[in-house]
């Protein structure tokens, strides 16, 4: 639900899209999985499923319609993207970044293997054009400075193309929210750029109990961007659109790292030896 502005890309930009610029990747995905086919473990159920050394469970608040309707990643990287962000929210700010595979790993692109925090102190949010852009959007966007962000767009196309340069591709962006829970709001869809397939939100707004939640993002380049010349009231509530689904988020690893990781999500029900 938190706002957010979407990561850009190119330097240059209008208004009409509040400092947004267009980086799209360079292997769009091709023929998208619908439902997810292939995107990691089949598995709908909440508890932890073992398969040898390694282990694998839903960890997010939601699930998708169908039990292949998942997001894939690595334990490990997971509560990666959790320790930072709770770094970066107990600063102050707001975590954003990306999420990174290599094209032939299973699933691409519903997985990520890898993770780039983009620099929270360089958010230009509050840049006197992206400032009213999002004033623009309701009470909440006057209320809170911090609600809502935009990446420095030189620091944005450096990691881009070091991203391209390592082999691997961007598949997806990911941002906490500081108050509001693990919704994708209104200005989220706005604002999500329409070259990726999916976006994962981090609530923060219980420190101690953070909640990770993929979405599915089916929406048309026309509808891209806010403006200083929006009316908008409520942006920070849930979109309701069928453009927006959500997924399962299926972590999978050794035993210890899917523990910790149920203990990092699930403090008091979270049990040492608990695997199936």
């Amino acid at each position: 639900m938190d706002p957010s502005h979407y990561l850009a890309a190119t330097p240059s930009c209008g208004p009409d899209c509040a400092g947004q610029s267009e980086v799209r990747p360079r292997h769009r995905p091709a023929g998208r999985q619908e439902r997810g086919a292939s995107a990691g473990p089949r598995c709908a159920g909440s508890g932890i499923r073992a398969n040898g050394s390694t282990a694998h469970a839903v960890v997010s608040q939601q699930r998708g319609d169908a039990v292949n309707d998942a997001v894939a990643l690595p334990a490990g990287l997971c509560q990666r993207l959790l320790r930072q962000a709770a770094q970066i929210h107990r600063a102050g700010l707001k975590s954003y970044g990306l999420l990174t595979a290599e094209p032939g790993a299973a699933g691409y692109p519903f997985t990520a293997t890898g993770v780039v925090f983009l620099d929270s102190s360089k958010n230009r949010r509050n840049d006197p054009d992206h400032r009213a852009a999002f004033r623009a959007q309701g009470e909440y966007f006057r209320q809170f400075d911090d609600a809502g962000f935009v990446a420095d767009p030189r620091e944005l196309l450096a990691v881009f193309r070091a991203i391209e340069d390592s082999g691997s591709q961007v598949v997806a962006p990911f941002h906490s929210h500081r108050r509001q829970p693990a919704n994708f709001s209104l200005i989220d869809y706005r604002l999500h750029n329409p070259a990726f397939a999916w976006h994962l939100i981090i609530s923060l707004r219980d420190p101690l109990r953070p909640v990770v939640q993929p979405f599915r993002v089916r929406k048309e380049l026309s509808d891209f961007g806010i403006t200083d010349h929006d009316d908008g009231r409520g942006s920070e509530l849930a979109y309701q659109g069928p453009e927006v689904e959500p997924l399962a988020l299926v972590a999978q690893g050794p035993h210890p790292a899917l523990h910790r990781l149920l203990h990092t999500l699930h403090p008091q029900t979270a049990r040492p030896g608990a695997a199936a």
